[in-house]
């Protein structure tokens, strides 16, 4: 039985702050890259470094992002932030303070 591929219309935003439409599907392309690259779970902090330093190369700064299965995380972002469900992760990207 073949499965569907990846679609970004699967994707659930939860809650956005500071975004606009074009950023939400930068985020799309970035998770789908990650996942595509890296499909294995044992890999999902490689996943969240992948999303991050796309987000860094295209909108500078430091960036964070996470892929959970189970559970949350506390994260910490400055003005730009974007939880989502895809799949079975709940993820999270948002833009950080410079230190």
């Amino acid at each position: 039985m073949d499965s569907a591929p990846p679609s970004k219309s699967n994707f659930n935003f939860i809650k956005v702050e500071g975004t606009d439409n074009e950023m939400l599907e930068y985020a799309k392309m970035s998770i789908l890259l990650a996942l595509d690259e890296f499909p294995d779970s044992e890999n999902d902090w490689r996943k969240a470094n992948k999303v991050a330093q796309k987000f860094e190369q295209k909108y500078g700064g430091y960036w964070c992002a996470s892929f959970i299965k189970n559970g949350d995380v506390r994260f910490i972002y400055d003005d730009i932030y974007m939880k989502l469900s895809y799949k079975d992760y709940n993820i999270k990207i948002g833009r950080q303070k410079s230190m």
